[in-house]
């Protein structure tokens, strides 16, 4: 006599989990519930190899370039593989549902939770990447932007159309740039530029941002800042100039993705989150 475990359930619904998680007499799991779990965790490994893995070699590597490149295409890969292992375990789910030789099993809501882990991010960074203006150079001054002094600036080629998209030297920069940021201006802030500067300089350790030089008496700050699960780079650069006879403070902000047409809109961010930031501290004019 074969042995059988049984749950008391209340309702159908305890009845269908029964079925689920205690093994009936000649039943066995769903093949196609074990294939979707596998391929799933194929994507969630995939998806970590194209995010800081990949992130971090490239932040060490002679070839950014050439590994951002793979990164974009093994991103698109990781929603094949999500894809293709949430139909195996959608299938297995009804196989174990609809046969009597079959169960579904744990693995089918591994396999879900799993999938939806995977999702989230993935569909984070497609989202950025659609939505996000094909910019890398954001700044509240288009006419006078902050330059890099400490920092090396972001090299083009001249010779290649391609390299100089999304920076200043693409031709369609500034109108790229009002259309995405059509509100995005110099701050004035109804502080000394003294007190000002020592205020980003607090605000830019505060949000883990790494300072690269702070020159409190030319009125400028260089930082960079990694973000953590692309690993993308960012140089942001603050200049803060005397305004009213120095009683008041004009303030620019500029930061560029050190690689990328775009950035996922993360040099959009660090901006617009730095100038929030001040705003909250003063009062603006």
């Amino acid at each position: 006599m074969e042995a059988t475990a049984y749950c008391w359930t209340a309702s159908s619904d305890g009845e269908t989990m029964t079925k689920i998680f205690f093994t009936k007499a000649k039943q066995r799991p769903s093949l196609f519930a074990s294939l979707g779990l596998v391929v799933v965790i194929l994507a969630a490994a995939v998806l970590l190899l194209a995010g800081p893995i990949l992130g971090y070699i490239q932040q060490t590597s002679n070839l950014p370039e050439q590994i951002f490149e793979w990164r974009l295409k093994i991103f698109s890969l990781v929603g094949l593989f999500l894809l293709g292992g949430s139909s195996l375990t959608l299938i297995g789910i009804l196989h174990g549902r609809l046969s009597s030789r079959v169960r579904t099993s744990w693995r089918g809501f591994v396999a879900v939770l799993l999938a939806a882990c995977v999702a989230l991010p993935l569909w984070l960074i497609d989202k950025a990447n659609r939505t996000a203006p094909a910019l890398h150079d954001i700044t509240t001054n288009i006419a006078d932007p902050p330059y890099f002094r400490q920092l090396r600036e972001r090299s083009y080629s001249t010779e290649s159309a391609v390299d100089l998209l999304g920076g200043r030297l693409d031709p369609n920069y500034a109108s790229l740039h009002h259309s995405a940021f059509p509100d995005l201006k110099p701050l004035r802030i109804a502080a000394p530029p003294g007190e000002v500067l020592k205020l980003v300089e607090v605000l830019v350790e505060r949000q883990g941002w790494t300072l690269a030089d702070t020159r409190l008496a030319d009125g400028y700050i260089e930082a960079s800042a990694i973000n953590p699960w692309l690993q993308l780079r960012t140089d942001i650069a603050v200049r803060v100039r005397p305004n009213d006879a120095g009683a008041s403070s004009l303030v620019d902000i500029r930061a560029v993705s050190e690689l990328g047409v775009g950035d996922f809109g993360i040099s959009a961010q660090l901006v617009l989150g730095l100038r929030a930031a001040l705003q909250n501290e003063f009062s603006q004019e």
